[in-house]
């Protein structure tokens, strides 16, 4: 690849489970205008990790097999060489050329993103513009998580009189519909995707920008009360778990780095303290307002 200088002209600084990214981008970066969904995540403190992304023409490649850690068909793969994480994006086997590389080191603080111009500028500058969005800013944030005590859960996430709650579920069971069932009584954090910490000598539950179909989410944080497992049932019923149920079910609802040994061996070490120091429940419930009543005398 032939490079020349970049000219970053877009920057944005944005705060996710209270880690906080800079970004530079030849391009505009959509969704942080007042009425975007990344609006009420822009930040004004330090980063912990800059990216800078910028369009570039690379024709044909090929990746050796020994740095490859993981394969999601020709969606994405991701290599290790001299302490050094790649991304890759796109169809590299079938054609040679993906469509966007990301280089990140091990401690995610430093992140270089490459968006393939030879598919076309107007190509370049949509998937630059989209930066913020799956994939590659979900991923990069597992990734950092990983790395500064920390996992991304596939659940709601609830603040309600200084607690936090998190709602843990696969699809189709109740994040979304808990978080409607919320709707004035707390803040609803995020109803699909939520950022678990521990910051300052406590567990922390914080929102994300990636909701589903509740359709809002918050970048405010609150000390983590309880976890609860959720599933459909006639009535509200909570069964509290051993820590052993807690971290199976808290593990298969989360979304560690699979692709990283270390990060994976972080992050399970992670749920095995959260589970021993939070309280963790199998939940039954109806869709009915009578549910927050519940969790409200549990905690």
């Amino acid at each position: 690849m032939r490079l020349a200088l970049p000219r970053y002209e877009h920057r944005a600084t944005i705060g996710i489970g209270g880690m906080v990214f800079s970004i530079a981008s030849e391009a505009p970066i959509e969704g942080l205008e007042p009425t975007g969904s990344w609006h009420r995540f822009v930040s004004s403190d330090r980063p912990d990790v800059r990216i800078r992304c910028r369009t570039v023409e690379f024709q044909r490649m090929s990746l050796p097999d020994r740095g490859r850690q993981y394969a999601d068909g020709e969606c994405i793969s991701i290599y290790r060489f001299n302490r050094k994480v790649f991304l890759v994006f796109g169809p590299v086997r079938s054609t040679g050329t993906p469509y966007m590389i990301a280089v990140s080191t091990d401690e995610v603080r430093e992140v270089a993103v490459y968006i393939n111009r030879a598919y076309g500028r107007e190509f370049a500058h949509n998937v630059a513009a989209r930066l913020l969005q799956y994939p590659l800013m979900p991923i990069l944030t597992v990734y950092a998580l990983a790395a500064r005590d920390g996992l991304m859960v596939h659940g709601c996430g609830i603040e309600a009189r200084g607690k936090g709650y998190v709602f843990a579920g696969k699809c189709g069971e109740g994040k979304s519909t808990m978080a409607r069932l919320w709707e004035n009584r707390g803040v609803i954090l995020n109803d699909e995707r939520v950022v678990i910490r521990h910051n300052h000598g406590r567990f922390m539950v914080y929102g994300t920008p990636w909701n589903g179909e509740y359709g809002s989410a918050s970048p405010a944080g609150a000390p983590l009360e309880a976890v609860f497992f959720l599933s459909h049932g006639e009535e509200d019923h909570a069964d509290p778990t051993t820590q052993v149920e807690a971290a199976a079910l808290l593990f298969a609802r989360s979304f560690p780095p699979l692709w990283d040994e270390q990060g994976l061996q972080s992050c399970l070490e992670f749920i095995s303290d959260l589970v021993a120091e939070v309280r963790t429940y199998r939940l039954k419930f109806a869709p009915t307002k009578e549910v927050v009543e519940l969790i409200r005398r549990l905690g």
